[in-house]
Order: structure tokens, then C-alpha cells, then sequence
């Protein structure tokens, strides 16, 4: 009796291990691509195969980050019920003429599809990343559940490739980016002029504009004292005073 009992146990616990595995292999990430690329913007198109069809699909689902955890920093984004959602808050309908923003990456619903093909659903996620936010090496990972079982069906998430997102060039953020730029602007601190001379108003060789001691211009001696324009010069004041005086004749 007890040898049958045994045997009657391996058979249940084969056909539960079978059942498992059915369960297990029933939905399998077929493919992502690109799997290995660098830029702000992509569309990742992933195929998502199913034992029963593609309708028996419950959910679809793509992770890019370092890991899946609530905590690290992603784009997560789910295809359920013919609805996109970025980050579970933004939703739209395939072909929608919406843009779905999140706080790393914008999703264009109007590029995204899901498309049955056989057993498989192909996936089409329209990304644009902020690069600033969201640069270096990311993960990405897939995920699906559906169809008939107790518990559900599912993948589980299965890591694909990686995307690579640029950081930001300092030409972009408005700095330089190494190297002399030229502005076109006259430099401040040189005291030559393009020619290799002395600039008008430094102090090697420069003319002085102001004349001698005082403001008045500087006459033929150098003591910059010259009469004003239109005073009569001391000889001419001279003659006048000796004129003046000069004895007359008596009529």
C-alpha cells in the first residue's frame, strides 16, 4: 500500500511541476529594440508572445532605470485595457494626439501602437528623455500578466538591453565648452592698436589732449598760455597805447 501511495504523490507532484512550468512559459518577452542604444529620444518597440493569444493579455509593461524598486529613479510605463500610462498618473489611447509628460521622459501617443501579431503583441513606446533629469546607462525591463490561472499568469520583469541618455554639452547649458571664444569684442586691457602701435589715450607714447598745465591749448613756447581767440597781441596793444600818447601839433 505504501509503495503505491508513494507513487500516487511523485505523479501529483509531477503534474503540479508541469502545470507550473506551462503556467511559467505561457508568456514570454520575445523581443526589444533596439537593445543597445544612446540618445534623447527613441521608440522601443518590444514584442510580448502568449500562449493563449495576444487578447489574453491583461497588462504589458516596460521599467527603464537601474532597478525595479518604488524607490529608484525610472520611466515606468503599462499598456492595459487599450490605455497608456506613464508613471500609472498620464493616460491616453493609442493614436491619441497627446503627449504624456513625465519627470524624465515625454510619451508620444499618437506614434504608439499595440498591435497583435499571432501569439505575440508588439509594442511600440515613443520615447523623448530629458537629458538633464534622466542622463547615463539605463536598464530596460519588460513585464506582462494575463490569461487563464489561479494565480495569473506572468512574466515577471526580465531585463532586455540597455539606453544610454546623453548628459546635457556645456554648449547646450550656454557655457563654454574649452577653447578661446571670439566675441568680436575690442579687448579693454591692451594699449596697442591692430597695427601694433599705442591706443589714443595710454600712457606709452599716447598724445596729450589736454594741452600743457591748465586747460588752455599750448601756444609755440610750450607754456600754454596763448590769448584767447581774437585778443589783440601785446605789440599791437603797444602801438595803440603809443598812438594814443604821441604829442600833437599845436593848430
Amino acid at each position: 500500500m505504501l509503495p503505491g501511495l508513494f507513487a500516487s504523490l511523485a505523479m501529483l507532484a509531477e503534474i503540479e511541476r508541469g502545470t507550473a512550468n506551462a503556467s511559467a512559459d505561457c508568456i514570454v518577452a520575445t523581443s526589444l529594440s533596439p537593445m543597445s542604444a544612446m540618445g534623447e529620444s527613441v521608440t522601443l518597440t518590444a514584442s510580448y508572445t502568449h500562449c493563449e493569444g495576444p487578447a489574453a493579455f491583461r497588462i504589458v509593461q516596460l521599467w527603464i532605470g537601474e532597478e525595479v524598486t518604488p524607490e529608484a529613479v525610472r520611466v515606468s510605463l503599462s499598456y492595459e485595457a487599450g490605455v497608456f500610462a506613464l508613471e500609472s498618473a498620464s493616460t491616453c489611447m493609442a493614436g491619441e494626439a497627446k503627449i504624456l509628460n513625465g519627470p524624465y521622459a515625454d510619451f508620444d501617443c499618437a506614434t504608439a501602437t499595440a498591435t497583435p501579431v499571432g501569439n505575440d503583441l508588439v509594442m511600440r513606446w515613443p520615447l523623448a528623455f530629458d537629458a538633464a533629469a534622466f542622463p547615463g546607462e539605463h536598464r530596460l525591463f519588460v513585464d506582462a500578466r494575463g490569461g487563464t490561472g489561479n494565480p495569473e499568469p506572468r512574466l515577471g520583469w526580465t531585463e532586455m538591453g540597455t539606453f544610454t541618455v546623453p548628459a546635457p554639452s556645456t554648449d547646450e547649458t550656454g557655457s563654454s565648452s574649452g577653447g578661446d571664444v571670439d566675441t568680436g569684442a575690442v579687448s579693454t586691457g591692451s594699449t596697442e592698436s591692430s597695427s601694433g602701435g599705442p591706443m589714443p589715450g595710454s600712457d606709452d607714447g599716447a598724445i596729450d589732449v589736454t594741452g600743457g598745465v591748465g586747460a588752455s591749448p599750448r601756444d609755440n613756447t610750450g607754456c600754454g598760455c596763448s590769448s584767447p581767440t581774437g585778443a589783440p597781441s601785446p605789440a599791437a596793444m603797444l602801438a595803440l597805447l603809443a598812438w594814443a600818447v604821441r604829442p600833437r601839433r599845436r593848430a
